[in-house]
């Protein structure tokens, strides 16, 4: 049976309110959000679209994975549907060629066949349409839902579009909505009568319906994904409590997950450094390390792009300086020399262990703009690698990842590797509270991605 979940919390003083309730149960409302869609649990975020969603699953309880297929006899609500669905991600779904024949054979000529498909005044003459368009819909494979949206004519034309309408909705194995767009628009009362008795969904709003299509479109997903879990391993660490690894050793854990780092070492003098740098090739990094220092930047405690010798001393002068005015008497660890990594698009992926809802795993833009943009995306920690290639791709940015401006196509399926490996990780290891790789450089497809930080913090 579906569980359709309306949860406060979302807002500040919406999250002040549910623990003022319900205390710790509330707990991060987005993560929260992420581990109970997981479970296929149907989130919704109004009580609107709670009564919209009901209505659509008490009649289609285990809804088909598929994209939405519409009818319309406006041209107008044709066009507003491209440009809605595009902005709550419901997708529409291409006709298949039999499909985009058979409804060829239910309009004239100059009627142009596709998704949303416009009848435009067919209905007049051939009022069948308003059903025999949505069973030839149904046919299609790729489409797991059908929205019929109409204005609705006089009281006889209303009650035609139901007379065809409602016996193919009885029928139908996959989810049919029915629209007459206007809140104040007349409706007869035979028709209304119909509509009701019949059970279908019906809205007079269609924006109302494709977002509600949006949300059991997405519970279809994750029906249809419940069995599909990673199954990656990784070895149980035993790490220090209660701290942060220096960046030496969080990139150690990496590589042993098989995530690529750069070439570096970890020296105690300036001697080590121009060894170190020698044998990597310049140019170079050099890195404070100690626990005390998760922020390094912050501290000045990072100088790169040292090109030579002469430029390497410079910089660990100047290291060691900005330590003395940030940071007075920290204990290092080492320096880590590492080399200068190639330019690439930034992300961040990182993973952090939540008191109430265990693991969980996030990517977003890297560098600052993780925190400036708010781009970013939550994952269960047993994501397969095919989900998260589709998460990372609704990223507000994802168009950064595909070829742009003249930028090849990134190596999505390398972060995803990356973001399985992670999750393998926190489920063997759950006395790790966070992981940050912040930026994880992400080269061109097929050429893989490079952890150019790490922070790895225990409980």
């Amino acid at each position: 049976k579906p569980v359709v979940m309306l949860h406060p919390g979302s807002s500040e003083r919406g999250r002040k309110a549910a623990e003022s309730h319900t205390g710790a149960l509330a707990g991060n409302h987005a993560v929260m959000q992420a581990a109970a869609r997981n479970e296929a649990v149907v989130v919704v975020d109004t009580l609107d679209e709670m009564f919209d969603v009901l209505a659509i699953l008490v009649r289609f309880p285990v809804p088909p994975p598929g994209k939405a297929g519409i009818v319309t006899n406006s041209g107008a609500i044709r066009g507003l549907a491209f440009d809605f669905c595009e902005k709550v991600g419901l997708e529409l779904a291409p006709l298949s060629p039999e499909v985009e024949a058979e409804l060829t054979t239910q309009v004239p000529d100059y009627v142009h066949v596709d998704n949303p498909f416009d009848v435009g005044t067919t209905g007049f003459a051939n009022p069948a349409i308003f059903g025999t368009s949505a069973e030839a819909m149904l046919k299609d494979p790729g489409i797991g839902m059908i929205l019929s949206a109409h204005a609705g004519g006089s009281p006889v034309m209303q009650v035609k579009k139901s007379d065809y309408l409602v016996p193919v909705y009885k029928q139908a194995k996959k989810p049919i909505l029915f629209c007459i767009i206007g809140d104040d628009y007349a409706l007869d009362a035979q028709f209304m009568r119909d509509v009701r008795d019949s059970g279908i969904p019906f809205f007079r709003s269609p924006e109302r319906a494709m977002r509600a299509m949006k949300v059991v479109s997405d519970y279809a997903n994750a029906l249809a994904a419940l069995e599909d879990r990673s199954e990656a391993q990784a070895p149980s660490l035993d790490l220090p409590a209660g701290g942060a690894l220096t960046e030496h050793a969080g990139k150690a854990i990496l590589r042993d997950l098989g995530l690529r780092c750069p070439a570096g070492a970890l020296v105690q003098d300036l001697d080590g450094a121009l060894q170190a740098a020698r044998r990597i090739g310049y140019p170079v990094v050099i890195k404070a390390q100690a626990k005390a220092l998760s922020h390094k930047s912050d501290a000045g405690a990072v100088i790169i792009n040292l090109r030579d010798e002469a430029a390497l001393r410079d910089g660990w002068n100047t290291l060691h300086t900005n330590l003395a005015k940030a940071a007075p008497g920290v204990a290092l660890d080492g320096v880590l020399v590492e080399e200068m990594a190639a330019p690439g698009l930034e992300l961040v992926v990182g993973a952090r262990h939540d008191p109430d809802w265990g693991p969980v795993l996030l990517v977003g833009l890297g560098g600052v703009w993780i925190e400036v943009l708010k781009d970013s995306r939550l994952m269960p920690a047993d994501i397969s690698h095919a989900r998260a290639v589709a998460e990372i791709h609704k990223l507000k940015a994802a168009k950064l990842l595909g070829p742009f401006r003249g930028q090849p196509a990134r190596d999505v399926s390398a972060v995803a590797d990356a973001v399985v490996a992670l999750g393998a990780l926190m489920r063997a290891n759950p006395q790790i509270a966070e992981i940050d790789i912040n930026p994880l450089v992400v080269y061109a497809e097929g050429e893989g991605v490079i952890a150019l930080d790490a922070l790895i913090v225990t409980q």
